[in-house]
């Protein structure tokens, strides 16, 4: 919820670049981290789907989680 208030949030932005107003856009990539997950493989989560946010395009947020054991 708060990533895509975050994404939301950014989208209504606009910024004067040299003479011309331009829209900003952002897209996101979550993960959640579970008590005694490996550092590495949750930011891996989150590299993840940050990936994923950025390939389906602009104004997107995804969520990636490493499976529980």
């Amino acid at each position: 919820k708060v990533a895509e208030r975050i994404r939301a949030a950014v989208e209504q932005e606009q910024r004067q670049v040299v003479a011309q107003t331009v829209g900003i856009s952002v897209s996101i990539g979550v993960a959640e981290f579970h008590k005694g997950q490996d550092l590495e493989k949750f930011v891996s989560c989150a590299q993840i789907a940050a990936g994923e946010a950025k390939m389906i395009g602009n104004k997107v947020m995804r969520y990636k989680t490493e499976k529980k054991k």
